[in-house]
């Protein structure tokens, strides 16, 4: 795949024309007057992502917002047939050919038309738009490390990065899978365990086969106990009546019992015997004689026989009424022998019966018991099988290891190393570097620990270098794609020293001799100056005969669209 042109609808666009072949810069440079504007954001970033928008890159909501009427158009060509691809800034119009197209449908025409060889590996995470990053890296997560681009996940990053240097990836998507099945049967068993019938048995640390014994156990123990159960439908009303009888027969012996204690009292005074006697009485009245006149005492026969009389009367007053009351304790202990038998009848009534309430109960828990090792049964099944296929898959993966421990013995990046070594060496002849693929034994996704070293990485523009040497390696002595052409970004050129930025463009033009690829860089002038003294007569003019483009920070109409616009 080569690039031909990018341009647009609107006039003020400054059309980019690719060198068919070789090195195409665009340079972005300041007028060289104080406060006059400066070579950043005059478009060098924007120009690859506008390649990026036409080869189906999902829509950016901001350049459809800014530029609504505006329509790119970039022209390619793939093993030498051209083609063209139009699309405005908001995605509404989209035309592969002149022939109108949706993303989606973009997005599988090059994954198929061969620029990358997907089709022997259908089943990896690897498809145009994620591959064609590595050729193009636009956004400043993707320059961070050689083998990886924004949002990629570690397995992603290791299977798209094989796949292009040409290593074995099958091994790579082997453990992925495993592992993610291992996950998956894991994730199953934890659902399991979290359904409302088990969640409070494990979450108390019970033992799901011990619970399962038992409740084999007590389950005939409840189903005999629902046999022998007899519902009375109106269990509750007539329970309701015995006890409304019940409590009228505790009135009633309360009642009894006060009036046997009346009759007590009664009989008590009816025993009484008066505190003195006549005789008793007669001999005080004759011995007050002698203080009193004759006359006052001659009375005591009339106060004798009526003291008599009032006793008498008073006895038969009592008399009457323990009678009385004797009649209303036979009465009311006839009541509560009729009202007992009535009781006792109704109680008699229901024995051996049960409220359907409680029946229910026990049926409720027979079915909840039942549901229980129902759940249990299917989770000790389901865990039995688990383990078992875990077992399996440790040993595949334990088998897998170890063909990867033998297809690493074979040191499969050794060519790639010595082009990678001889790249880094050009730019830090005095720093180690290399290539380096380990078999990841541990419980997780990756097969194999890749990495790209150069000493001294850790800093931005030695950082930048190793990206710049590996997409190199890539771009010529890579696999599985066509790709004619490799663009550079000014963020990749900005923190190397002037002269490992001349040695770096000195190396690429020598080696762009021999070979019909494209490669593209966008650079600051003062980025570009700054390494032109470095450079031989032969190569600046390699480098000023190079340039396509030159868009310039002091006027608007200088840019590459031509007018202000905040992107």
């Amino acid at each position: 795949m080569k690039l031909t042109r990018l341009s647009s609808n609107q006039k003020s666009f400054k059309t980019i024309n690719f060198n068919p072949k070789g090195l195409t810069l665009i340079v972005g440079t300041s007028s060289g007057e104080e406060n006059a504007g400066n070579s950043n954001g005059v478009g060098k970033s924007l120009a690859l992502r506008l390649v990026h928008h036409c080869l189906g890159a999902n829509g950016s909501k901001k350049l459809g917002d800014k530029l609504p009427e505006w329509v790119f158009r970039l022209d390619f060509e793939i093993n030498g047939k051209p083609y063209q691809v139009e699309r405005s800034a908001d995605s509404k119009i989209l035309a592969l050919n002149q022939q109108s197209i949706k993303v989606r449908e973009l997005q599988a025409w090059l994954n198929q038309i061969g620029v990358f060889n997907l089709s022997a590996e259908q089943k990896l995470p690897i498809s145009f738009r994620s591959l064609v990053k590595r050729f193009a890296r636009v956004e400043i997560s993707d320059c961070i490390e050689p083998d990886s681009t924004a949002e990629e996940q570690p397995f992603e990053a290791l299977v798209r990065t094989l796949f292009l240097v040409g290593l074995d990836v099958r091994l790579v998507s082997n453990k992925y899978e495993l592992k993610k099945r291992i996950d998956s049967l894991r994730q199953a068993k934890k659902v399991w365990r979290d359904t409302p019938a088990l969640h409070d048995l494990f979450r108390a640390g019970n033992d799901a086969r011990i619970r399962a014994d038992w409740l084999r156990g007590n389950l005939p123990r409840l189903q005999e106990q629902l046999n022998s159960l007899v519902v009375a439908e109106n269990y509750h009303e007539i329970e309701k009546v015995a006890n409304e009888k019940t409590q009228k027969l505790r009135d009633l012996n309360q009642e009894i019992e006060i009036l046997k204690f009346r009759c007590n009292s009664i009989a008590d005074l009816l025993i009484v015997k008066p505190d003195i006697t006549s005789q008793e009485l007669l001999s005080l009245y004759q011995g007050l004689e002698v203080i009193f006149k004759p006359e006052a005492l001659r009375h005591f026969d009339v106060v004798e026989k009526f003291h008599r009389s009032v006793a008498e009367g008073r006895k038969r007053r009592l008399t009457a009424d323990l009678i009385g009351i004797q009649s209303e304790i036979l009465v009311k202990e006839t009541e509560r022998g009729k009202l007992a038998k009535d009781r006792d009848e109704i109680m008699q009534s229901l024995r051996g019966k049960t409220a359907f309430e409680e029946y229910r109960a026990v049926a409720n828990e027979f079915a909840q018991q039942t549901q229980e090792l129902k759940a249990l049964e299917e989770f000790l099944e389901v865990d039995a099988n688990i383990q078992k296929e875990e077992l399996t898959i440790k040993e595949a993966l334990l088998l897998d290891a170890q063909r990867a421990a033998e297809y690493l013995s074979s040191n499969p990046l050794s060519n790639l190393e010595i082009f990678y070594r001889r790249m880094t060496e050009c730019l830090y002849p005095n720093s180690a570097s290399g290539l380096s693929l380990e078999n990841n034994t541990g419980e997780n996704l990756l097969r194999y620990n890749f990495k790209v070293h150069l000493d001294g990485s850790k800093s931005d523009g030695i950082g930048h270098a190793k990206i710049l040497c590996f997409d190199w390696l890539v771009f010529t002595h890579g696999a599985n794609h066509t790709m004619q052409f490799l663009w550079h970004d000014n963020r990749l050129f900005a923190h190397l020293d002037p002269g490992v930025r001349g040695r770096w463009f000195s190396n690429i033009c020598s080696e762009l001799l021999s070979t019909e690829k494209q490669y593209i860089a966008t650079i600051n002038s003062e980025n570009y100056d700054s390494m032109l003294c470095l450079l031989t007569d032969t190569e600046k003019n390699t480098l000023e005969l190079s340039k396509v483009l030159e868009l310039r920070g002091n006027m608007a109409s200088q840019k590459l669209l031509g007018i202000q616009v905040d992107l």
